[in-house]
């Protein structure tokens, strides 16, 4: 095929004279215009390219994802087959083919770290559904200068050894215990894919052998999360009683007090933790959200059942980040400091209830109830079967 395009109509002539400067002529537009050919070889092969693109998702990121490969047809079948939504560190592959300036996706599978693989056919738009297998790792090294230098040569993601860390110091003076020789053992499951080894993968159990034996279990399973002991008890800081973890002070406490608006002797069913707008604010225990929103004095609140007679409220919130009906543990946020309601200034509202009668929350531990029992704990005892039974192969 040929193809003819004219040059411009206005030509362009230059003339270097020996002192160095250049005129430029104009030449009239009578002149007669010059054509050029361009020729276009058929027979040449298109430039093919393929390519596989990892990406990991976020709750943010994931509809902008899908819309730009072609895949906003997959939510209603998702949804269908129980992949309600997208959690952050959920992986998305996509193979795609690239002809000269044309992208085609070839096909995608989303792996969700709840364990499940989704195969997106592109040509009739179906969705297969399968479960992942887990597998148990263990790690057995003996310590050395620091954790994250005894375990480095493992290439463990960073999330993994912190959880460890945290889940270890629970149970032990990390400063005093941890010295050069101790043995560590760590078990951990995951999910191994192509060119992700680590997917998914969920702390079981972190332990240490030398003068003193230490054993911590990682267990999460209905409204019981957290971690525990070998006998199924529950291990927490002491912070944990106070549900703002960073700096803060008592404005009031729990009793009779000057009213601030009224100045009146007034009964306070709770503490006042006075901490900067916008501190976390983290539920004290394990358990569920029985109401979130605003409620008159109390402004942004958020109430928690940790067991039958057990409940906690978290007042004057100026965001609330969980939803009604969520499971949660000691280490969710549930809103952030703030100054909704009947109050004077950004604090803290911290209500501990007790067969619905309001009890002092310094005088009573939370945690007294967290430990397994039943069902839970037979489930407990069956991960820690597994996670011994782990090691003794190593």
């Amino acid at each position: 095929m040929i193809k003819r395009t004219q040059l411009p109509r206005l030509l362009l002539l230059t003339v270097g004279l020996t002192s160095g400067i250049e005129y430029y002529f104009f030449p009239p537009k009578t002149i007669q215009q010059k054509e050029i050919i361009q020729y276009i070889d058929k027979s040449a092969k298109p430039v093919i390219t393929k390519q596989e693109k990892h990406i990991p998702l976020t709750t943010k990121n994931a509809k902008s994802v899908f819309r730009q490969n072609g895949l906003l047809w997959s939510e209603k079948i998702l949804k269908k087959q129980g992949c309600l939504k997208i959690n952050a560190g959920d992986l998305l592959i996509i193979s795609s083919q690239k002809e000269n300036h044309k992208t085609t996706v070839l096909k995608a599978m989303l792996y969700t770290k709840d364990g499940y693989s989704y195969f997106f056919n592109i040509n009739n738009k179906t969705i297969t559904r399968s479960k992942l297998k887990r597998v148990l790792k263990t790690i057995t090294a003996d310590y050395k200068k620091s954790f994250q230098h005894t375990v480095a040569p493992y290439k463990l993601p960073k999330a993994l050894t912190t959880e460890a860390m945290r889940a270890l110091s629970l149970a032990t003076n990390t400063k005093t215990q941890l010295v050069n020789g101790v043995k560590i053992q760590f078990v951990y499951s995951t999910i191994e894919l192509p060119g992700n080894p680590f997917f998914g993968s969920e702390l079981k159990h972190i332990g240490l052998r030398g003068k003193t034996k230490v054993d911590v279990f990682a267990f999460n399973q209905g409204q019981k999360r957290g971690y525990y002991t070998a006998d199924g008890k529950q291990l927490v800081h002491d912070t944990l009683k106070n549900p703002i973890r960073s700096r803060f002070s008592f404005r009031d406490g729990f009793g009779y007090r000057k009213d601030p608006f009224t100045h009146e002797r007034r009964f306070h069913s709770g503490l006042d933790l006075s901490a900067p707008r916008g501190t976390p604010v983290y539920s004290a225990a394990s358990g569920t959200v029985v109401y979130c929103g605003h409620n008159g004095g109390y402004g942004k609140i958020v109430e928690v059942r940790h067991t039958g007679t057990m409940r906690t409220r978290y007042a004057h919130l100026h965001h609330i980040k969980v939803k009604l009906g969520q499971t949660i543990d000691a280490t969710t946020v549930v809103g952030t400091v703030g100054s909704t309601g009947r109050s004077t200034a950004p604090h803290l509202h911290y209500e501990v209830i007790k067969n619905g009668q309001r009890v002092n929350p310094r005088k009573f531990s939370i945690l007294d109830n967290n430990a397994l029992s039943g069902k839970l704990l037979a489930a407990f005892n069956g991960i820690k079967a597994q996670c011994h039974k782990a090691l003794t192969k190593v």
